[in-house]
């Protein structure tokens, strides 16, 4: 989930990692980005293999993942879900991952309380802030870890691996 394409980048072209973005925005890569994979993608060998984006311009949520379509299919086939500030589909990435049993990492930044489809309460309260909206998605499950990372601005990631739960 996300749509600027620079997580996608990251790890599509410095790991090597097959990722898919979904978003109903354009992905756009920096003119620098395309360049620098339409170069790799020139000099293919075994040590540089070619690299491929793919983009789906729809919205993450439960009807993606079981449209027996390119949603679904993409949604069996992957491996672990990441979300850099994903916006609205935040929660469906924690609740769909925990559903199937699939890793995941957000980085939620919005909290969108008011477009909610209902209403968020974690210890009584309703959840508003980014505060209270991080530690509602944590309390999904008991196993769901809590970091900050290493930049300014929202920067709380919450992960969890079924294979250390």
């Amino acid at each position: 989930a996300g749509g600027s394409g620079q997580l996608t980048f990251d790890l599509s072209f410095r790991r090597g990692m097959r990722c898919s973005v979904v978003d109903p925005r354009e992905m756009k890569l920096a003119p620098k980005q395309l360049k620098a994979f339409e170069y790799r993608n020139r000099i293919v060998d075994e040590r540089c293999p070619i690299v491929k984006l793919c983009s789906m311009r729809r919205y993450f949520n439960p009807d993606f993942v079981s449209d027996a379509g390119e949603g679904e299919l993409a949604w069996r086939e992957c491996g672990c879900v990441v979300g850099m500030h994903p916006d609205q589909p935040t929660e469906d990435i924690v609740d769909l991952a925990l559903r199937d049993g699939k890793p995941f990492a957000v980085v939620p930044c919005c909290v969108f309380w008011k477009q909610q489809r209902a209403e968020r309460v974690h210890n009584n309260t309703a959840v508003r802030s980014y505060e209270e909206f991080c530690d509602y998605l944590e309390a999904k499950a008991p196993e769901i870890h809590r970091e900050t990372l290493p930049f300014e601005g929202r920067n709380v990631v919450l992960y969890w691996v079924p294979e250390l739960a």
